[in-house]
Protein backbone atom coordinates (compact mmCIF):
# COMPACT_ATOMS: atom_id res chain seq x y z
CA UNK A 1 0.00 0.00 0.00
CA UNK A 2 2.90 2.50 0.88
CA UNK A 3 4.67 1.73 -2.33
CA UNK A 4 1.47 2.42 -4.27
CA UNK A 5 1.07 5.60 -2.46
CA UNK A 6 4.64 6.20 -2.70
CA UNK A 7 4.61 6.02 -7.12
CA UNK A 8 1.66 8.09 -6.84
CA UNK A 9 3.52 10.78 -4.94
CA UNK A 10 6.62 10.83 -7.19
CA UNK A 11 3.74 11.75 -10.49
CA UNK A 12 2.29 13.81 -8.15
CA UNK A 13 5.70 15.77 -7.35
CA UNK A 14 6.59 15.82 -11.10
CA UNK A 15 3.65 17.12 -12.63
CA UNK A 16 3.80 19.79 -10.07
CA UNK A 17 7.34 20.79 -10.63
CA UNK A 18 6.62 21.01 -14.19
CA UNK A 19 3.76 23.40 -14.02
CA UNK A 20 5.96 25.42 -11.48
CA UNK A 21 8.93 25.76 -14.40
CA UNK A 22 6.23 26.32 -16.55
CA UNK A 23 5.10 29.32 -14.36
CA UNK A 24 8.44 30.72 -14.18
CA UNK A 25 8.95 30.49 -17.95
CA UNK A 26 5.60 32.70 -18.44
CA UNK A 27 7.04 35.20 -15.37
CA UNK A 28 10.34 35.57 -17.74
CA UNK A 29 7.65 36.63 -20.63
CA UNK A 30 7.88 40.54 -21.16
CA UNK A 31 4.54 40.11 -22.85
CA UNK A 32 2.69 38.33 -19.99
CA UNK A 33 0.18 40.74 -18.72
CA UNK A 34 -0.05 42.54 -15.11
CA UNK A 35 -3.20 40.39 -14.47
CA UNK A 36 -2.31 36.98 -15.81
CA UNK A 37 1.43 37.90 -13.71
CA UNK A 38 -1.18 38.07 -10.56
CA UNK A 39 -3.10 34.98 -11.02
CA UNK A 40 0.29 32.98 -11.79
CA UNK A 41 2.07 34.08 -8.49
CA UNK A 42 -1.08 32.90 -6.59
CA UNK A 43 -1.33 29.57 -8.52
CA UNK A 44 2.96 29.40 -7.69
CA UNK A 45 2.19 29.85 -4.01
CA UNK A 46 -0.57 27.40 -3.75
CA UNK A 47 1.51 25.14 -6.16
CA UNK A 48 4.73 25.18 -3.85
CA UNK A 49 2.32 24.20 -0.73
CA UNK A 50 1.34 21.41 -2.30
CA UNK A 51 4.39 20.25 -3.31
CA UNK A 52 6.11 21.09 0.52
CA UNK A 53 3.37 18.57 1.77
CA UNK A 54 3.85 16.02 -0.98
CA UNK A 55 7.58 16.36 -0.30
CA UNK A 56 6.99 16.01 3.18
CA UNK A 57 5.21 12.63 3.09
CA UNK A 58 7.57 11.40 0.04
CA UNK A 59 10.50 11.59 2.03
CA UNK A 60 8.48 10.04 5.30
CA UNK A 61 7.67 7.20 3.23
CA UNK A 62 11.17 6.71 1.87
CA UNK A 63 12.57 6.97 5.50
CA UNK A 64 10.40 3.60 6.29
CA UNK A 65 11.70 1.75 3.30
Amino acid sequence: MEQRELDQLSKDIQTLEKRKDEIQILFNDPNCPFDDIKKLGIELSTLIKHLEIKEGRWFELIERA
